[in-house]
């Protein structure tokens, strides 16, 4: 259960990568701000883990941004689910919103109606035609399911 876990982890932070490349080809919302010091570009986590689970995320993340060249996560804990769903909804209005955030299939649904979110269909066909899998084939179909809206996939099971 724990290397599913970190293969999900993984797998975001390369979906994250793709949508860099292509977010500039196409229009929408625009998830990566910047560099951090060390010319790497930082991708902001928002979530709600804490206590053993956000140990275990946070050492994911660590690992992450230790074995790689061009991304450095930027792990950011809002304290609980509410809080987090407020202050997510609060930076979408003022336009700073995270690039990545842990939340619900009901805030994926406003993120949708707004056009806040990119749907990884093909994100993820693109990985394939590169040689990655389908990672789809990994998550339970009720899970996949709860994730998919208007026959689009939008997010993943986190947790």
């Amino acid at each position: 259960m724990r290397n599913f876990l970190i293969g999900v982890f993984i797998f975001w932070l390369i979906i994250v990568g793709l949508i860099i490349d292509h977010e500039k080809k196409t229009t929408g919302p625009t998830l990566i701000k910047g560099k951090n010091n060390s010319n790497k570009t930082e991708i902001v986590f928002w979530h709600a883990m804490g206590g053993p689970l956000g140990i275990v995320m946070n050492r994911m993340i660590d690992r992450y941004n230790a074995g790689q060249e061009n991304y450095h996560v930027k792990s950011v804990n809002m304290g609980g689910y509410d809080t987090l769903a407020k202050k997510v909804l609060a930076s979408l209005v003022a336009n700073e919103a995270p690039d990545i955030s842990q939340n619900y299939e009901t805030l994926t649904k406003k993120f949708i109606r707004h056009n806040k979110i990119v749907c990884l269909d093909d994100l993820i066909e693109a990985d394939i035609a590169k040689g990655g899998e389908d990672i789809k084939k990994d998550i339970i179909p009720v899970l996949l399911e709860n994730n998919t809206f208007g026959g689009k996939l939008y997010s993943f099971p986190f947790n």
